[in-house]
Protein backbone atom coordinates (compact mmCIF):
# COMPACT_ATOMS: atom_id res chain seq x y z
CA UNK A 1 0.00 0.00 0.00
CA UNK A 2 1.30 3.42 -0.94
CA UNK A 3 1.50 5.76 2.04
CA UNK A 4 -0.16 8.93 0.77
CA UNK A 5 0.28 12.21 2.61
CA UNK A 6 -1.78 14.29 0.17
CA UNK A 7 -5.39 13.93 -0.95
CA UNK A 8 -5.76 12.83 -4.55
CA UNK A 9 -8.69 12.38 -6.91
CA UNK A 10 -10.24 8.90 -6.59
CA UNK A 11 -10.09 6.80 -9.75
CA UNK A 12 -12.08 5.24 -11.20
CA UNK A 13 -15.30 6.82 -9.86
CA UNK A 14 -18.23 4.36 -9.66
CA UNK A 15 -21.62 5.59 -10.81
CA UNK A 16 -25.16 4.57 -9.83
CA UNK A 17 -26.97 3.37 -12.95
CA UNK A 18 -30.36 2.33 -11.60
CA UNK A 19 -32.56 3.19 -8.60
CA UNK A 20 -35.73 1.38 -7.50
CA UNK A 21 -37.86 2.65 -4.66
CA UNK A 22 -40.62 0.82 -2.77
CA UNK A 23 -43.52 2.92 -1.49
CA UNK A 24 -41.97 5.38 1.02
CA UNK A 25 -43.16 6.30 4.49
CA UNK A 26 -44.01 9.92 5.36
CA UNK A 27 -40.46 11.12 5.98
CA UNK A 28 -38.16 8.33 4.78
CA UNK A 29 -37.94 5.88 1.91
CA UNK A 30 -35.84 2.83 1.08
CA UNK A 31 -34.07 2.58 -2.25
CA UNK A 32 -32.21 -0.23 -4.00
CA UNK A 33 -29.21 1.00 -6.00
CA UNK A 34 -27.26 -0.56 -8.84
CA UNK A 35 -23.82 0.79 -9.64
CA UNK A 36 -20.81 -0.06 -11.75
CA UNK A 37 -17.09 0.71 -11.70
CA UNK A 38 -15.92 2.33 -14.97
CA UNK A 39 -13.28 0.30 -16.75
CA UNK A 40 -13.79 -2.80 -14.62
CA UNK A 41 -12.99 -5.91 -16.66
CA UNK A 42 -15.66 -8.11 -15.08
CA UNK A 43 -18.56 -5.79 -16.02
CA UNK A 44 -20.12 -6.59 -12.67
CA UNK A 45 -23.25 -4.73 -11.59
CA UNK A 46 -23.08 -4.10 -7.84
CA UNK A 47 -25.98 -3.55 -5.46
CA UNK A 48 -26.64 -1.42 -2.38
CA UNK A 49 -29.58 -0.42 -0.20
CA UNK A 50 -30.02 3.00 1.36
CA UNK A 51 -32.50 5.29 3.09
CA UNK A 52 -33.43 8.70 1.66
CA UNK A 53 -35.47 11.69 2.84
CA UNK A 54 -38.76 12.14 1.01
CA UNK A 55 -39.68 15.74 1.88
CA UNK A 56 -36.48 17.71 2.41
CA UNK A 57 -33.48 18.94 0.49
CA UNK A 58 -32.26 21.58 -1.91
CA UNK A 59 -33.39 21.22 -5.49
CA UNK A 60 -30.58 19.82 -7.65
CA UNK A 61 -30.03 20.27 -11.36
CA UNK A 62 -28.51 16.99 -12.49
CA UNK A 63 -27.45 16.72 -16.10
CA UNK A 64 -24.87 13.94 -15.90
CA UNK A 65 -25.42 10.21 -16.15
CA UNK A 66 -26.52 8.19 -13.15
CA UNK A 67 -27.77 9.24 -9.73
CA UNK A 68 -27.16 12.74 -8.21
CA UNK A 69 -24.12 12.86 -5.93
CA UNK A 70 -24.49 14.11 -2.38
CA UNK A 71 -27.82 15.94 -2.32
CA UNK A 72 -27.86 18.34 0.65
CA UNK A 73 -31.00 18.02 2.75
CA UNK A 74 -29.94 19.32 6.19
CA UNK A 75 -27.64 21.69 8.06
CA UNK A 76 -25.64 21.41 11.28
CA UNK A 77 -24.83 24.63 13.11
CA UNK A 78 -21.67 25.24 15.13
CA UNK A 79 -22.62 28.38 17.05
CA UNK A 80 -20.09 30.08 19.33
CA UNK A 81 -21.24 32.82 21.69
CA UNK A 82 -19.68 36.19 22.38
CA UNK A 83 -20.38 38.36 25.43
CA UNK A 84 -18.68 41.11 27.38
CA UNK A 85 -21.64 41.73 29.69
CA UNK A 86 -22.14 38.10 30.74
CA UNK A 87 -18.67 36.50 30.95
CA UNK A 88 -20.07 33.04 31.70
CA UNK A 89 -21.69 33.10 28.25
CA UNK A 90 -18.56 34.17 26.36
CA UNK A 91 -16.94 31.66 23.97
CA UNK A 92 -19.46 28.92 24.61
CA UNK A 93 -20.64 26.29 22.13
CA UNK A 94 -24.41 26.05 21.75
CA UNK A 95 -25.50 22.44 22.28
CA UNK A 96 -28.95 20.87 22.38
CA UNK A 97 -30.14 17.69 24.05
CA UNK A 98 -33.27 15.87 22.94
CA UNK A 99 -34.87 12.45 23.01
CA UNK A 100 -34.34 10.42 19.82
CA UNK A 101 -36.74 7.47 19.46
CA UNK A 102 -34.49 5.63 16.97
CA UNK A 103 -31.86 5.08 19.69
CA UNK A 104 -34.32 5.24 22.62
CA UNK A 105 -32.09 7.75 24.38
CA UNK A 106 -31.31 11.43 24.71
CA UNK A 107 -28.58 12.73 22.43
CA UNK A 108 -26.25 15.70 22.81
CA UNK A 109 -26.03 17.45 19.45
CA UNK A 110 -25.27 20.62 17.58
CA UNK A 111 -28.44 22.48 16.63
CA UNK A 112 -29.47 21.05 13.27
CA UNK A 113 -32.40 20.54 10.99
CA UNK A 114 -33.72 19.59 7.60
CA UNK A 115 -33.93 21.97 4.67
CA UNK A 116 -37.57 22.42 3.74
CA UNK A 117 -38.60 21.85 0.13
CA UNK A 118 -39.57 25.50 -0.33
CA UNK A 119 -36.16 26.77 0.85
CA UNK A 120 -33.50 27.70 -1.68
CA UNK A 121 -30.70 28.67 0.71
CA UNK A 122 -28.97 26.31 3.11
CA UNK A 123 -27.63 29.29 5.07
CA UNK A 124 -31.11 30.73 5.53
CA UNK A 125 -32.33 27.29 6.59
CA UNK A 126 -29.55 27.04 9.20
CA UNK A 127 -30.36 30.49 10.60
CA UNK A 128 -34.02 29.52 10.81
CA UNK A 129 -33.28 26.22 12.54
CA UNK A 130 -31.04 27.87 15.14
CA UNK A 131 -33.73 30.42 15.88
CA UNK A 132 -36.48 27.80 16.13
CA UNK A 133 -34.54 25.33 18.29
CA UNK A 134 -32.72 27.73 20.62
CA UNK A 135 -34.32 31.16 20.15
CA UNK A 136 -30.91 32.57 19.23
CA UNK A 137 -30.15 34.92 16.34
CA UNK A 138 -26.97 34.15 14.39
CA UNK A 139 -24.41 36.54 12.93
CA UNK A 140 -21.32 36.10 10.74
CA UNK A 141 -22.75 32.92 9.23
CA UNK A 142 -20.29 30.81 7.24
CA UNK A 143 -20.64 27.60 5.25
CA UNK A 144 -17.71 25.34 6.17
CA UNK A 145 -18.16 22.15 4.12
CA UNK A 146 -20.55 19.46 2.94
CA UNK A 147 -20.59 16.16 4.82
CA UNK A 148 -22.26 12.78 4.76
CA UNK A 149 -24.11 11.53 7.82
CA UNK A 150 -24.09 7.73 7.63
CA UNK A 151 -23.00 6.96 4.05
CA UNK A 152 -23.28 3.20 4.50
CA UNK A 153 -26.99 3.60 5.26
CA UNK A 154 -28.38 6.88 3.95
CA UNK A 155 -27.99 9.27 1.02
CA UNK A 156 -28.57 12.21 3.36
CA UNK A 157 -25.88 14.92 3.27
CA UNK A 158 -25.61 18.15 5.20
CA UNK A 159 -23.78 21.44 5.25
CA UNK A 160 -21.76 22.39 8.32
CA UNK A 161 -22.53 26.03 9.06
CA UNK A 162 -20.64 28.04 11.68
CA UNK A 163 -21.75 31.32 13.18
CA UNK A 164 -21.36 33.75 16.05
CA UNK A 165 -24.08 34.51 18.57
CA UNK A 166 -23.86 37.94 20.20
CA UNK A 167 -25.30 37.34 23.66
CA UNK A 168 -25.17 41.09 24.36
CA UNK A 169 -27.55 41.85 21.49
CA UNK A 170 -31.15 42.62 22.56
CA UNK A 171 -32.57 39.79 20.43
CA UNK A 172 -30.46 37.25 22.35
CA UNK A 173 -31.06 38.63 25.83
CA UNK A 174 -33.93 36.24 26.63
CA UNK A 175 -34.10 33.71 23.76
CA UNK A 176 -37.41 31.87 23.30
CA UNK A 177 -37.35 28.69 21.14
CA UNK A 178 -40.20 27.86 18.77
CA UNK A 179 -40.26 24.09 19.13
CA UNK A 180 -42.27 21.64 17.06
CA UNK A 181 -44.37 18.93 18.71
CA UNK A 182 -41.71 16.22 18.35
CA UNK A 183 -39.12 18.55 19.92
CA UNK A 184 -40.92 18.52 23.28
CA UNK A 185 -37.78 17.29 25.06
CA UNK A 186 -35.27 19.71 23.51
CA UNK A 187 -33.09 21.70 25.90
CA UNK A 188 -30.35 24.22 25.06
CA UNK A 189 -26.97 24.37 26.81
CA UNK A 190 -24.04 26.77 26.61
CA UNK A 191 -20.85 24.78 27.15
CA UNK A 192 -17.49 26.58 27.46
CA UNK A 193 -15.40 25.92 24.38
CA UNK A 194 -12.24 25.53 26.47
CA UNK A 195 -13.65 22.61 28.48
CA UNK A 196 -16.14 21.13 26.01
CA UNK A 197 -14.61 17.60 25.86
CA UNK A 198 -14.46 17.30 29.64
CA UNK A 199 -18.02 18.58 30.09
CA UNK A 200 -19.39 16.05 27.60
CA UNK A 201 -17.41 13.13 29.05
CA UNK A 202 -18.40 13.96 32.61
CA UNK A 203 -22.08 14.30 31.80
CA UNK A 204 -22.41 11.17 29.66
CA UNK A 205 -20.48 9.10 32.21
CA UNK A 206 -23.17 9.87 34.78
CA UNK A 207 -26.17 9.19 32.54
CA UNK A 208 -26.37 5.99 30.48
CA UNK A 209 -29.48 7.29 28.70
CA UNK A 210 -27.49 10.12 27.07
CA UNK A 211 -25.47 9.51 23.89
CA UNK A 212 -23.19 11.97 22.10
CA UNK A 213 -24.02 12.63 18.46
CA UNK A 214 -21.10 11.78 16.17
CA UNK A 215 -20.67 15.32 14.82
CA UNK A 216 -20.48 16.95 18.25
CA UNK A 217 -18.34 14.06 19.48
CA UNK A 218 -15.86 14.44 16.62
CA UNK A 219 -15.65 18.19 17.21
CA UNK A 220 -14.98 17.72 20.93
CA UNK A 221 -12.46 14.95 20.26
CA UNK A 222 -10.59 17.20 17.83
CA UNK A 223 -10.29 19.84 20.56
CA UNK A 224 -9.08 17.18 22.99
CA UNK A 225 -6.52 15.80 20.53
CA UNK A 226 -5.28 19.31 19.82
CA UNK A 227 -4.50 19.77 23.52
CA UNK A 228 -3.05 16.28 23.90
CA UNK A 229 -0.68 16.73 20.96
CA UNK A 230 0.23 20.28 21.88
CA UNK A 231 -0.95 21.73 18.59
Amino acid sequence: MELKTRLENPHPVPNVTNVSRPEPLKWLGLQALEYAVPGADDGKVRHWESVYRTQHGLAVEHDGPGHPRGVVDATDIIAVTRSTVRPALDRCVVVVMQYRPAVNAFTLEFPAGCIDKNETSAVASAVRELKEETGLTASNVRVEYKMTYEPGITSSCGLVVSCDVDMDAPENDKPEPELEDDEFSLQTFFLPLATLPEAIQEFTAKHDYVIVDSRLGAFALALQMQKRLGL
